[in-house]
């Protein structure tokens, strides 16, 4: 619970009352008593401006201030400016512009004061008058951040619960039912391997099983990933190289793709490609063949890799396909927009969209930036 330190000035409205009932009291004393050197009439209305400029004091802090001044000077009213200055402390806190505002007030009040009082005494009114509340509304402006701060770390801590546990029953259930039917997969591919009599057939389980093998680890990366944090899984992640790109399309061109690697970057820019770089790379390929495989089945595929100013320029390009998958209907969008998040990440750009003559086009432009984000 808050302190009373911590309630905010600018929204109590009892306080308003209250000073608004002691002007009024000040003033209708006067009236009563009769002070015939004195402007009285004058003196009732400047009041009756205070009191009703209170009011206004959360929406134009200044103006109010403004008008208390006038309400101490004219009719030696203290409490609209005590009120005044503590509220425009607290809504600009110990900035530049209170300063400045409280600056600009002290000195016709320091005049005012030192007309009617000694030099002691006038020090010890203005400290009163404008010093005290200055103090009070800083104070409490401060107070106030730091419980908005400490609300919204309270808040990003329980999300980062809650997603932390999110992640965790992801994880698990990816461990226990799709690392289970890929493990199955291999398993049911390496006994065909072995009791095939075709080489055709036993190629094919080898390819099946391998890449069952490869799925695997990369189920493990993935539920590492979900199960840690993602600065200790970036430490922990295998190191990718772009050489395992050039792997990636030698297994599709395996699979029966007609797909073809073009390196156009200069000698060595590749093995100085950061792994993050690499990893990035790795997928959108893996990603954009895959795609190929769903809805352009049968059609002639090339990667390209090329240097852009500094940066990795990849591009994945098919034409039309020659038969339909029957996996063509399913996709959902996801992985491109995967892929598009992986290359934000790393402050690319990406671009997917079909080409005019009737193929497809994936194309990503990374910065070199190495591990350090």
């Amino acid at each position: 619970m808050a302190s009373g330190w911590a309630r905010p000035l600018a929204s109590g409205w009892t306080l308003d009352v209250v000073v608004v009932a002691v002007t009024l009291a000040i003033a209708a004393s006067e009236m009563v008593q009769g002070r015939p050197h004195e402007p009285t009439p004058l003196r009732l209305g400047v009041s009756l401006l205070c009191c009703v400029a209170i009011f206004w004091r959360r929406r134009q802090p200044e103006l109010v201030l403004g008008i208390a001044v006038l309400g101490l000077v004219l009719a030696q009213q203290p409490g609209p400016i005590i009120l005044a200055v503590g509220t425009v402390a607290e809504v600009h806190g110990a900035s530049r512009r209170t300063w400045i505002v409280l600056a600009l007030v002290s000195v016709p009040t320091l005049v005012e004061l030192a007309t009617r009082i000694g030099p002691l005494a006038t020090v010890l009114a203005w400290g009163a008058l404008v010093a005290f509340p200055t103090a009070v509304g800083i104070t409490v402006a401060g107070n106030r951040a730091t419980a908005a701060s400490l609300a919204e770390e309270r808040a990003r801590r329980a999300a980062d619960v809650a997603r932390r546990d999110e992640r965790t029953r992801i994880a698990r259930e990816m461990h226990d039912v799709v690392a289970h039917q890929v493990s199955l997969i291999a398993l049911q591919a390496g006994a065909l391997e072995v009791s095939a009599d075709n080489p055709q057939t036993v190629e094919s389980a080898q390819m099946i099983r391998r890449t069952a093998r490869q799925a695997l680890e990369e189920l493990r990366t993935v539920v590492g990933l979900l199960r840690t944090t993602e600065s200790a899984h970036e430490e922990r992640a295998p190191r990718t190289t772009l050489a395992e790109v050039r792997a990636l399309v030698d297994e599709w061109r395996e699979a029966g793709m007609d797909v073809t690697l073009q390196d156009r970057t200069p000698p060595g820019f590749l093995d100085a490609c950061p792994p993050r770089v690499a990893r990035t790379s790795y997928r959108v390929v893996r990603e954009a063949l895959t795609n190929v495989s769903k809805h352009a089945a049968g059609a002639t595929a090339t990667v390209e890799l090329s240097e852009d100013e500094g940066r990795l320029c990849l591009v994945v390009r098919n034409g039309v396909g020659t038969r339909t998958s029957s996996r063509a209907a399913t996709g959902a969008g996801v992985g491109l927009y995967g892929m598009r998040e992986r290359v934000a990440l790393l402050g690319g750009t990406f671009h997917a969209g079909s080409e005019p003559d009737g193929g497809y086009c994936v194309r990503a432009l990374l910065p070199m930036i190495g591990d350090l984000i």
